[in-house]
């Protein structure tokens, strides 16, 4: 009693304790759009698992927002399930989710009300392909889904990817390489991204593959990845340049993708979203080398290479591509490499 509070020494008996809920702001997911809202076989589950922070627990949210910063937002993203927020709780069985504890794991989904309450259903993401922030709010702070101004904390990124086709590209061995993508179905790739060539078969969903190993012999450094995307002088059309098939195996493989336009991607389980095949095929003529071997003419072919032209040139006993000037050089360089 009557002590003089004026130095940190004095208060050294502790009361009690207390935790300040926050979010780790360094989380990145991508989710894939649903093309299709029906039957629950075609809905892609957009969530977020192994989510970190302080004092989490189920009833924490996450709001998706395009805003500068969290909370500057006017309005809801429109075409996102719940005004882009997921409620954190821990799943159930049903949910094939494994064991997670409430405030790790985010769904975008709808409680199957007034049927089945305490049942969730995965809800379809069926916006266009966008880069957004994950803004979140704790339980205890009773945020409003509504609006954006309650979720102020950034917790990370989302990229949300629609892509209306498979990349389905094909290769010939000891030619050059590479594999383009209409960028208006694919969103949001831009330049800068880059791909990785994996073993495996094509997955049930984009995200539910590329866990296979990294495919050397392929690449303009021959170690399985791309070069970054280059755009076309129009806009419309993305190149990975995959540069010549090398040291690899005949087959198929399948391609995968990361944002390395806004993120690092250093390691290949951070090419996690299967974005299409990649088909690597022996080449029937190989231009020069058919020059070196004794083929008898028989007809002119419809070519489909350059090197295919070529040799059916030379072996008509044309001087034909051999000289880069000719009409027959000119006339076969109208087709793709091998």
């Amino acid at each position: 009693f009557g002590e003089c509070c004026n130095v940190d020494g004095a208060y050294a008996t502790e009361l009690l304790s207390f935790v300040v809920a926050g979010a780790s702001s360094d989380h990145y997911a991508v989710c894939e759009v649903s093309l299709k809202n029906w039957p629950l076989s075609e809905i892609k589950t957009c969530l977020i698992d192994g989510f970190r922070g302080v004092g989490t627990q189920s009833g924490d949210m996450l709001m998706l927002q395009t805003g500068d910063f969290c909370g500057t937002a006017t309005s809801p993203i429109p075409g996102l399930p719940n005004n882009g927020v997921m409620t954190s709780r821990a799943p159930a069985a049903r949910d094939l989710a494994g064991v997670h504890q409430g405030g790790t794991w985010f769904r975008f989904e709808n409680e199957n009300l007034p049927d089945d309450p305490g049942i969730f259903d995965p809800a379809p993401v069926m916006t266009d392909g966008f880069i957004a922030k994950l803004c979140w709010c704790s339980k205890l702070s009773n945020c409003n889904p509504n609006i954006p101004a309650d979720f102020t904390i950034l917790a990370g990124f989302m990229t949300i990817v629609r892509l209306e086709t498979d990349m389905n590209v094909t290769c010939f061995m000891r030619g050059p390489c590479s594999g383009d993508v209409q960028l208006a179905s694919a969103k949001p790739m831009t330049a800068g991204d880059q791909l990785v060539v994996k073993a495996g078969t094509r997955p049930l969903t984009r995200l539910g593959g590329c866990t296979g190993e990294v495919v050397p012999g392929v690449g303009p450094l021959l170690d399985g990845y791309s070069g970054r995307l280059t755009i076309s002088a129009d806009g419309l059309t993305g190149t990975y340049d995959l540069g010549q098939a090398a040291s690899i195996t005949t087959g198929e493989y399948r391609l995968c993708w990361c944002q390395a336009s806004t993120r690092p991607c250093n390691y290949p389980e951070d090419f996690n979203f299967d974005v299409g095949r990649l088909t690597l095929a022996a080449a029937n003529y190989v231009w020069p080398l058919c020059t070196l071997q004794d083929i008898v003419f028989t007809a002119w072919r419809e070519w489909q290479t350059f090197d295919d032209c070529c040799c059916n040139y030379n072996e008509a006993g044309a001087v034909g591509c051999k000289d880069e000037t000719s009409y027959t050089y000119k006339l076969c360089s109208g087709y793709p490499l091998r």
